[in-house]
């Protein structure tokens, strides 16, 4: 007899009827946390920690004393997120701000590895659920669209950076929905996913040229060209239309594209070059396991210049890459380098099989990998992978999509 029904009449416990309702309302409320993300940090943070209590309850209830055991489902990348997290412990350790840096691991490292352990587990475990998870991002990438452009018609701002007069990091969220429609555009998938995919793309492909965002436009350019280079129609149709929004764009943004032709030049790198060599300075003299968590902002030296306008003040070193080494060391930067290596060899296994089926196998793993791509190219030149509580969980969801097998 189980713990639980020591203290329960059966009766009173349908230990299966419970689980089918907690596994419903995960799913529900992951689906919920799309939705509101963009525009609610405090809402979304609310759904996340439902979804892991939930998690939690659902899995003591069905494995009872062994829960721990079955918490972490067996996914590809599992000694490389946990090698990931004992990096950032080490940093922790290591912090010049030990006290900061251990909020940080609680409220960030940790929530982002649970939540790519529940996704997964949530997509393992019902085929139905993803169609759940897509289409809410396709509505959510419809929302988006619509909000923004009609915020752009009535307001006529320069650059684009509200959705229904909410401010939102758009540059963030259309790095994953751009790729992840136009992969599920080209494929061989349902009617109701290809129709939404074709009204997302529409959407959002003005809202990125009205966003006049550089790291938007690389990541995502970048992305689809490497994805579609086996399928040559569809790579020479988005060459055309990539060559055509940028002939196309209002002058301040055409400027903007045209600088993207020197991207190394200090029109382009701008003060990121300043934050480069500052991360670099900070990685030399905390090598090994970093200078702690979240403390980029503390040991940044702006120049002099900057000293009277605070818009140069930084608390983040717009490349991801520099900042893990400048905050957790080789070892942190090797350890999450080896995420995105087992990630990259277990994504290139779908993709032949995506290009050599015509876009009929593994078509939500390539679609959501190549939103994946497009993240970790765009965060050359930001932080956002483990920075803050709204699109660094999106690239922890997206990596679980992609990795997790599964036919639609």
């Amino acid at each position: 007899m189980s713990l639980l029904n020591q203290f329960f009449p059966q009766s009173f416990f349908n230990k299966q009827k419970i689980l089918v309702l907690l596994n419903s309302l995960i799913l529900y409320f992951i689906c919920f946390f799309i939705f509101v993300v963009p525009f609610d940090k405090p809402l979304a943070r609310i759904f996340v920690y439902s979804v892991i209590i939930l998690y939690t309850v659902a899995s003591v209830i069905a494995y009872v004393v062994a829960f721990l055991k079955h918490f972490i489902p067996a996914t590809p990348l599992n000694k490389s997120v946990l090698l990931f997290l004992a990096a950032a412990i080490f940093s922790v350790i290591a912090s010049i701000d030990p006290y900061s840096s251990q909020k940080i691991l609680f409220e960030r490292y940790i929530i982002y590895a649970v939540f790519f352990w529940i996704n997964y587990k949530v997509i393992e475990a019902r085929r139905e659920n993803i169609y759940y998870i897509i289409l809410s991002l396709l509505y959510l990438g419809i929302i988006i669209g619509l909000g923004a452009l009609v915020d752009y018609f009535t307001i006529k701002p320069d650059r684009l950076y509200t959705v229904f007069k909410v401010q939102v990091n758009l540059t963030a969220f259309l790095v994953f929905l751009m790729p992840l429609s136009l992969v599920l555009l080209s494929s061989k998938v349902n009617k109701s996913f290809r129709i939404l995919s074709l009204v997302c793309i529409l959407l959002l492909l003005p809202v990125a040229v009205f966003q006049g965002g550089r790291t938007l436009w690389s990541g995502v350019v970048l992305t689809v060209l490497l994805i579609f280079i086996g399928r040559k129609y569809w790579f020479f149709t988005i060459v055309f239309v990539s060559l055509l929004a940028a002939l196309l764009m209002p002058k301040p943004l055409g400027d903007r594209a045209k600088s993207l032709i020197f991207p190394f030049s200090r029109q382009v790198l701008s003060d990121r070059i300043d934050l480069a060599r500052s991360a670099t300075n900070i990685f030399k003299e905390h090598p090994v396991f970093g200078a702690g968590l979240g403390s980029f902002g503390n040991l940044y030296k702006p120049p002099a210049a900057y000293k009277n306008n605070p818009t140069w003040q930084h608390l983040h070193a717009h490349n991801i890459y520099l900042e893990i080494a400048a905050e957790m060391g080789a070892f942190g930067l090797l350890a999450f380098l080896a995420v995105i290596i087992v990630f990259l060899l277990k994504f290139f296994i779908y993709w032949v099989k995506w290009v050599k089926s015509g876009g009929k196998i593994n078509v939500i793993n390539v679609a959501a990998g190549a939103a994946v791509i497009a993240s970790l190219i765009s965060n050359v030149s930001v932080s956002s992978i483990i920075v803050g509580f709204q699109d660094s969980l999106l690239f922890w969801m997206f990596l679980a999509i992609a990795l997790k097998e599964v036919e639609v």
